[in-house]
C-alpha cells in the first residue's frame, strides 16, 4: 500500500475513534506502523504548507540555505544573479533552469550551458 493511500486510510478511521492497535488490526499492520502513517501524514502537511510546495527538494534546500520565504523573492535573485549555476554544490544548469521555470521566470541568462570541468567548453543542454 503506498504511503499516501495509507495516510489517507488511517486518518479516515482516526476520524471514527479507532485505536492504533484497533486501525493495525483492520490493516494487517502494527500499530508501531498506524503511528509511523500518522507521523509521515504530519510530515507531508507541513512540506505541502510551505511556499515552496512542488519544488524540487534540492532547491527547496537551496531556498532555505539562502533565507528566501517567497516567490518575489527568488525571482529577484534569478533577475539580479545572486542564483546561478556552480555558485553552490549540487546546483547546476538542471537544477536552475528547473527552479526558473517553477519560478515562472526566464533564466538570467538562458544561454547558459554546462561547463566542462576538464577543458572549460560551453555545451548547450
Amino acid at each position: 500500500m503506498k504511503t499516501n493511500d495509507s495516510i489517507d486510510k488511517v486518518r479516515g478511521f482516526r476520524v471514527k475513534g479507532l485505536t492504533y492497535k484497533a486501525i493495525g488490526a483492520e490493516l494487517n499492520i502494527s500499530k508501531q506502523r498506524v503511528f509511523q502513517i500518522i507521523a509521515a501524514g504530519k510530515k507531508r502537511d507541513a512540506s505541502n504548507n510551505k511556499w515552496t510546495a512542488g519544488l524540487s527538494s534540492r532547491n527547496a534546500n537551496l531556498m532555505e540555505k539562502l533565507g528566501i520565504k517567497d516567490k518575489e523573492t527568488a525571482i529577484h535573485a534569478i533577475h539580479t544573479r545572486d542564483i546561478v549555476p556552480f555558485k553552490w554544490p549540487n546546483f547546476g544548469v538542471r537544477s536552475y533552469h528547473d527552479l526558473c521555470s517553477w519560478l515562472g521566470t526566464l533564466p538570467a541568462d538562458p544561454g547558459l550551458g554546462r561547463h566542462c570541468p576538464h577543458c572549460g567548453k560551453t555545451s548547450k543542454q
